[in-house]
């Protein structure tokens, strides 16, 4: 065992980096970033560039693992900046994996995307075939997420064909994989799909896995073994979006059944789930945090790149100053003194215009690059004016949605009211509104808060109800809607 005490403090920073990683690797848990801290505050001090770069990468999966993932983004960002100038290849990949894990965490799925791609490119460079394993398996659930299934379908395909490289141990790994694979596939291959995801809930139950497999029972009608493992996967879910999605399905089938104080119970605490994630979300804002980021980076380089223009043009002036004074020097002794000075100062003139055209041509390009800079804050502004609009209208969607299942109606509602109504559930059920697409046309405001209401599944009665009709007009209603299907549009 080394005694750290009788280091000296590189010695010593480089122990504790070392050491980290090494627990890293081995799965060993770390409850605090302290050591590693030690490291990298060492090499900001020396200016050991690749050793600073592992030491925010190590720091940021021990950062994450504590729960500080914000925290773990900027120290990633940080590393990002510093692997651009080294040809570290296996770091690189490793930096922007996380980056994407983190991203995909916050549901900033187009960012995590791009920084997959990232890493899949620093994996082949590096010839890494094992990760390339865990790179296809992401890049094919964010795929997934934008709904582009043949991109999915195809890295599933390269997965697949790697999956036999991931070690056994820590199951974990294996298990995430499989589960993944298995949840992308219920869309495709019902059988495929339940192999591997009852191979990942042997290995290692996990909440996302839980969902898609309870989902398959289902379809079965087995609600016994759908009930048991969703009650599994909320127990084991550490990511609170996987245990509200298991609330939420174990809510459906208690009030299939008509356990409905059950079900409200559960519902309930999904929403409370929910409201504690999307606060998370909001407070730390992680995609505007990655934007400022960038945005400084690129300002103290435009910065750099001006300081290394004037130190050229000052470099230059006392070079022409130079050869002036010994130009001038020798030519003093001979009798052609004067006219060589004329003509030298003619010169001199045309160099000094010369530069300070292309002076003025480089102050004239910082000043074009500052109002590139101010149009990009403006939009940077304006998006967050919208993203901030388009949150208070779905947030006041998910408020009419619980008002109709909890006995609330339709009387007072407004046209905004019924367009954030309508938005917010085809947001949160992609799926449904593609069907909903498909298959019909120009619908009016009542008629789609009809098919979502049947879609949740609720009772005429309860239709009736929220939607403030009598039964012939619930008739006439659904009547109108089947004329609104695209094949009878275009039998018409």
């Amino acid at each position: 065992m080394i005694d750290v005490r009788n280091l000296n403090e590189e010695l010593s920073a480089y122990y504790y980096l070392l050491e980290t990683q090494c627990q890293y690797k081995l799965y060993m848990p770390i409850r605090s970033d302290s050591v590693i801290n030690i490291a990298e505050t060492y090499y900001r001090k020396t200016g050991d560039e690749e050793k600073l770069a592992r030491s925010l990468f190590y720091r940021s999966c021990v950062l994450s693992d504590i729960g500080k993932k914000a925290e773990a983004l900027q120290c990633l960002k940080q590393a990002e900046v510093l692997i651009q100038k080294l040809s570290e290849d296996y770091l690189s990949h490793n930096v922007y994996y996380q980056l994407a894990s983190l991203n995909s965490y916050y549901q900033e799925y187009q960012l995590a995307l791009e920084n997959i791609k990232k890493a899949i490119f620093y994996a082949s460079k590096a010839n890494r075939v094992l990760y390339l394993a865990y790179d296809y398996e992401k890049a094919a659930v964010y795929y997934d997420h934008f709904g582009l299934s043949d991109s999915s379908s195809s890295y599933i395909r390269k997965c697949i064909s790697l999956i036999n490289l991931i070690p056994e141990k820590p199951a974990s790994n294996r298990a995430r994989l499989f589960g993944n694979v298995g949840a992308l596939y219920c869309s495709i291959d019902k059988d495929s799909a339940k192999f591997f995801l009852e191979k990942s809930f042997e290995l290692d139950p996990q909440g996302n896995v839980c969902t898609a497999l309870a989902e398959l029972f289902l379809e079965e009608k087995d609600t016994s073994k759908a009930i048991s493992i969703l009650e599994e996967g909320i127990k084991v879910s550490d990511y609170l979006g996987f245990k509200e999605k298991n609330l939420l399905k174990l809510s459906d089938i208690m009030r299939m059944k008509g356990n409905f104080r059950q079900a409200d119970e559960l519902t309930l605490a999904a929403n409370v789930l929910k409201d504690s994630l999307a606060n998370r979300f909001h407070v730390e804002n992680v995609k505007a945090q990655q934007i400022e980021f960038d945005r400084r980076v690129e300002q103290k380089q435009a910065e750099k790149a001006k300081w290394w223009l004037d130190v050229s043009v000052c470099f230059l002036a006392v070079v022409i100053f130079m050869m002036a004074w010994v130009y001038f020097r020798k030519k003093k002794k001979t009798s052609l003194a004067l006219k060589e000075k004329g003509k030298l100062i003619e010169e001199l003139r045309e160099d000094r215009n010369d530069a300070n055209k292309k002076l003025k041509a480089t102050q004239d390009k910082m000043n074009s690059m500052k109002l590139d800079l101010q149009e990009h804050e403006r939009k940077i502004r304006s998006y967050d004016r919208e993203r901030k609009k388009r949150e208070l209208s779905l947030e006041h969607g998910c408020i009419l949605l619980e008002s109709l299942l909890n006995q609330g109606n339709i009387a007072l509602w407004n046209h905004q009211d019924y367009e954030d109504f309508t938005s917010y559930y085809r947001i949160t059920n992609s799926k449904f509104a593609k069907e909903i697409d498909e298959e019909y046309t120009d619908l009016s405001p009542n008629q789609n808060v009809l098919v979502i209401l049947e879609h949740i599944g609720m009772s005429d009665g309860d239709i009736m109800r929220a939607m403030n009709l009598a039964n012939g007009a619930l008739r006439t209603l659904r009547s109108r809607l089947k004329q609104r299907r695209l094949d009878g549009k275009t039998n018409s």
